[in-house]
């Protein structure tokens, strides 16, 4: 892939789950098309941390991560810890007139941490924010590629097989410690 010396941003964004086949998406403000929340990874903040802080911070929710985390990979006494795993990296051209640049988006995949009914009562007279079931899609404006990851990720069987088999989350979640693997 050639380089065209942009500068690189990391970032953080995140597709919250339910376990009745519904995703968390948001309305851009700024493009006019539907994403899930997320943002840039701020300085001392790991992609882990951008990722909880970002759904905190856009809606509300506090969410755990889905991403496979290998605890055996921690080494505490040497400040090693296992992050973990985004469901998928991606590198994307942000065309800003002004100041283009790519964002390298680590997308993971959570669940709610807190009832399903409290989120709704959080999320209640939020016109820019909700959750979305797959025949709603087709109507949203999203990027091409944000509606082929969408797509995969509601084909992923074994992601909410998983999802739906989970235990009720905590209210919070530290975000060095992740979820078993939910994908195949």
């Amino acid at each position: 892939m050639p380089s065209d010396k942009l500068r690189h941003d990391w970032t953080a964004s995140v597709l919250v789950l339910r376990p009745d086949r519904q995703i968390l998406l948001l309305l851009h403000g700024k493009l006019g098309v539907w994403l899930g929340p997320g943002g840039h990874i701020e300085a001392g903040e790991s992609p882990d941390e951008a990722a909880l802080r970002e759904v905190m911070e856009e809606t509300g929710l506090p969410v755990t991560l889905l991403g496979a985390r290998d605890p055996a990979l921690d080494d505490l006494r040497h400040g090693v810890v296992c992050l973990p795993q985004p469901y998928v990296l991606l590198k994307e051209r942000i065309h800003d007139a002004r100041d283009p640049h790519y964002h390298l988006d680590h997308i993971y995949c959570a669940r709610l941490a807190i009832a399903e009914a409290d989120a709704d009562a959080l999320l209640l007279g939020a016109n820019n924010v909700r959750f979305v079931a797959e025949h709603e899609l087709a109507a949203l404006p999203m990027f091409d590629n944000f509606r082929a990851l969408i797509a995969r990720v509601f084909a992923d069987r074994a992601l909410w097989s998983a999802l739906r088999a989970a235990s009720p989350a905590p209210l919070h979640q530290e975000a060095h410690h992740g979820e078993p693997r939910l994908r195949s």
